[in-house]
C-alpha cells in the first residue's frame, strides 16, 4: 500500500500539467475565448447641425512698470476701466470674466534684479450679437493696453445637441440590427460597445479676422457682414436666429461601433 501511495504522488504532477496554460492580459484572453464565436460588428454614425448662438471673445490686458506693485495696480485699473466701459454699453458683468494671469520680469544687461515687470491678464467676454462685438471693438481701439486675441463660437445648448447626435447614432445601429435579424433569420446579442462620440465642434463659416494695420471696429464690421451673408447661415437661419448675431453653423458628430454575438434561431 505504501508503494501505490508513492506512485500516485509521483504521477499526480504529470496528470495536472497536461492541461494547457492560458497567459495574457484580459483583452487577449477575451479574444482567445471568442475565437470560436461568431461576432458581427455594426457601426452607427450621425451628424447634428445647429446654429451657434454666442461667441466668446478673448482680450488681453497688458501693463508694464518699473515695480511689480505698480504693474499690478495698473493692470487692475485697466481691467476695471474695460469692464465699466463694456457694462455701460450694455454687456452685463456676468459675461465678463478675467481668465488668465501672468507676470514677466524684464532684466537689464547688468545685475540680477529685474529692470521692469510686465503683467498680462486675459479677459473673456461673451457676446450675443453684432452690437456686442462693436462695443468690444470700440474698447480695444480706445485703450492701448487692451488687445484682441481670438473669438470662439459656442453653442449654449451643446450638451443636449451632443446627446442628440449620440441618440441618432444608436438609433442607426438599432435599425441595422433589426434589418439583419429579419433578413437573415438570426439573433444578435450586444457584446461590446466602442464609443467615439462628440467629435470636436466644427465651424463652417469664415472666422473673425483682425489685421493690426486697421482698427478693430473695421474688422468687426466686415466679419459680421461676411458671416451674415454666408451660404451656410442663410440656408439654416430662422426667425429666431435673427437676433442671435449670425455666428454660423456648428456640427456635432457621433460614431458608435457595437459588436454582437450571432446566434442562429
Amino acid at each position: 500500500m505504501v508503494r501505490y501511495a508513492l506512485l500516485g504522488l509521483v504521477l499526480m504532477p504529470t496528470v495536472l500539467s497536461a492541461a494547457p496554460e492560458l497567459k495574457g492580459d484580459p483583452a487577449e484572453l477575451a479574444n482567445y475565448l471568442l475565437d470560436e464565436k461568431r461576432v458581427v460588428a455594426i457601426v452607427g454614425s450621425s451628424e447634428v447641425k445647429v446654429q451657434a448662438d454666442r461667441a466668446s471673445v478673448t482680450l488681453r490686458v497688458k501693463t508694464k512698470d518699473a515695480t511689480f506693485v505698480q504693474a499690478l495696480k495698473k493692470n487692475r485699473e485697466v481691467r476695471t476701466k474695460l469692464s465699466q466701459q463694456l457694462q455701460q454699453a450694455g454687456i452685463p458683468p456676468d459675461r465678463i470674466v478675467a481668465a488668465k494671469f501672468s507676470s514677466l520680469p524684464n532684466y537689464g544687461f547688468f545685475g540680477d534684479k529685474p529692470s521692469s515687470y510686465e503683467i498680462s491678464n486675459d479677459v473673456s467676454v461673451v457676446v450675443r450679437g453684432e452690437d456686442d462685438m462693436a462695443v468690444i471693438a470700440q474698447a480695444v481701439d480706445s485703450m492701448k493696453e487692451v488687445s484682441y486675441l481670438a473669438t470662439l463660437f459656442e453653442d449654449s445648448n451643446k450638451k443636449n445637441h451632443q446627446g442628440n447626435a449620440l441618440d441618432d447614432a444608436l438609433a442607426d445601429i438599432a435599425r441595422k440590427k433589426s434589418a439583419y435579424e429579419k433578413a437573415l433569420g438570426i439573433t444578435l446579442t450586444p457584446l461590446r460597445v466602442d464609443d467615439d462620440s462628440y467629435q470636436p465642434v466644427q465651424q463652417v463659416v469664415a472666422p473673425f479676422t483682425y489685421q493690426r494695420n486697421r482698427s478693430l471696429s473695421e474688422a468687426a464690421l466686415q466679419s459680421s457682414v461676411a458671416i451674415q451673408s454666408s451660404p451656410e447661415f442663410a440656408g439654416n437661419a430662422t426667425a429666431n436666429d435673427a437676433g442671435s448675431g449670425g455666428f454660423g453653423e456648428l456640427r456635432y458628430g457621433s460614431n458608435i461601433r457595437v459588436e454582437f454575438l450571432l446566434q442562429a434561431r
